[in-house]
């Protein structure tokens, strides 16, 4: 995949949110082509499955089904890299940023979207969005029973999940 030409699709349920988001890349994030758009994550899962893109923008908040229930559904299709957008900090940021490649909170801030782009190009190569994506899912479904989950730590050839339990903090 070219870094400069990355397909992206956006996910949101509702409509003014992503053509803030398409106006935003189109003016901040040259490169960057908006292959499609959903505001129904039903449509959006058989579009991703027949068309995978490079990235995917995806709100976690969404009526019929919420962003990580869409990662659920799509399972080994996921070969993409996500963002989410989410207007609710409380909305699982700690595991979203443990696993997911970015977060975006709503509004979303131009600074923020060139820097979750840039990030995204800089791991172009290190595809691993599968691993990252799982241990999301494992995180998420972990917080839902009250377990711990893991953390997902990058290294140079790969992403380790490691317990949280087994994680010092120094003070």
């Amino acid at each position: 995949m070219d870094p400069n030409n990355i397909r992206a699709v956006i996910l949101d349920d509702e409509l003014h949110s992503i053509e803030t988001m398409q106006w935003k890349i189109q003016h901040y994030c040259p490169g960057l082509e908006v292959a499609a758009t959903f505001d129904d994550p039903v449509k959006a899962i058989e579009y991703l499955r027949a068309n995978p893109p490079d990235l995917l923008f995806l709100d976690i908040e969404m009526p019929m089904l919420n962003g990580f229930d869409v990662l659920e559904e799509l399972g080994e299709a996921v070969q993409f890299e996500v963002i989410f957008t989410t207007a609710y900090d409380q909305f699982g940021i700690q595991a979203v940023r443990a696993s997911a490649l970015d977060y975006l909170l709503k509004p979303v801030q131009n600074k923020e979207l060139q820097r979750a782009v840039e990030r995204f190009r800089e791991q172009v190569g290190r595809r691993n969005a599968p691993a990252r994506i799982g241990g999301l899912l494992a995180n998420v479904q972990s917080a839902r029973e009250g377990r711990p989950g893991k953390v997902a730590l990058a290294t140079r050839e790969s992403i380790e999940f490691v317990g949280r339990r087994s994680i010092l903090t120094y003070s």
